[in-house]
């Protein structure tokens, strides 16, 4: 397994821990291991795709249970 792999399980697990308490830090940490794992995939690994298109689901259930989540990045825009 790649050192991105690696990253992206930590931060899974992270998230998972997370779901009660913070649900949308818990999203935040999804979008973002989906960032890092499609960055680092290779294109030619049938199961990397499968877990990549399993997380891409899990993390729009997630949105979708949760209503409205603001975007880190747009939220860094208007703090400024």
């Amino acid at each position: 397994m790649s050192k991105v792999m690696h990253q992206v399980e930590y931060i899974l697990a992270r998230a998972d821990q997370l779901d009660k308490s913070c649900p949308v830090v818990a999203i935040h940490c999804r979008i973002y291991a989906l960032e890092l794992a499609i960055k680092g995939r290779d294109k030619n690994n049938r199961e990397q795709a499968v877990f990549l298109t399993e997380l891409m689901t899990k993390v729009e259930q997630q949105k979708a249970s949760l209503g409205h989540v603001p975007d880190a990045q747009a939220q860094r825009h208007d703090d400024q």
